[in-house]
């Protein structure tokens, strides 16, 4: 790599920049996901009973 391209401070930055971005990002979908799961052990649930 050719220190020509990338200026000296672009790695820290980049790093910064994803963590900065990618913590909240995952904070904000995790509980999403986890209510999906749970909706769906649910809907399976009560599908389960109203078979029986």
């Amino acid at each position: 790599m050719t220190s020509g391209l990338l200026p000296v401070g672009t790695l820290p930055q980049l790093l910064i920049t994803l963590l900065v971005v990618g913590i909240p990002v995952l904070a904000l979908s995790t509980p999403g996901l986890l209510r999906q799961r749970r909706v769906r052990r649910f809907q399976e649930r009560v599908r389960q009973r109203d078979q029986t």
